[in-house]
């Protein structure tokens, strides 16, 4: 791939506002696996297609913004991605969000504006125990689990409007 060999790289910027893909829908974002080094991927707004990169050989990953693209499937568990404190998917067109797997040093987590976005809002509490910012707003969500926000001492923005929550999910939500 373009980025293959290149071990040392730590930063990867690509911004085409929207010409990388264009109307095609089989561009998907550049293969990293073979850039151990990579801490911030910051690549909205190009038209990228499929799914969303896992990061699995990417340990020093710190920084992810995949925004403003035409990505699609689940939001992945970025399983032990011990410096991960970003993630930035909004305005994307993901179907769900089945929750993190060991994420401590999260704190911005923005998944706003996926209307395909549904089911269950997982619980955050004891995979991501330091997120301040969690923007959910304009999905599709028509679950909470009561607790699953209970642990989040150090939140200071939670944006759920326009998704397809119930009055007792929305109470548990202030409750917790």
């Amino acid at each position: 791939g373009t980025f293959a060999g290149l071990k040392a790289l730590r930063r990867l910027y690509w911004q085409s506002f929207g010409r990388t893909g264009g109307s095609r829908n089989d561009v998907f974002v550049p293969d990293v696996s073979s850039c151990p080094s990579l801490e911030f991927l910051n690549m909205p707004e190009n038209n990228f297609s499929g799914p969303v990169p896992a990061f699995i050989t990417n340990d020093q990953i710190r920084y992810v913004n995949l925004s403003k693209n035409k990505l699609s499937g689940p939001v992945p568990e970025y399983t032990n991605r011990l410096r991960l404190y970003y993630i930035n998917l909004r305005n994307n067109q993901l179907e769900s969000f089945p929750g993190f797997s060991s994420l401590p040093s999260l704190e911005y987590l923005y998944l706003q504006n996926n209307s395909t976005l549904s089911g269950t809002i997982p619980n955050l509490t004891d995979s991501t125990s330091n997120l301040r910012r969690v923007y959910l707003f304009n999905c599709a969500f028509d679950r909470y689990t009561q607790g699953s926000f209970v642990g989040l001492s150090r939140i200071d923005r939670i944006f759920m409007a326009n998704n397809d929550l119930g009055e007792s999910d929305v109470n548990n939500i202030i409750e917790d």
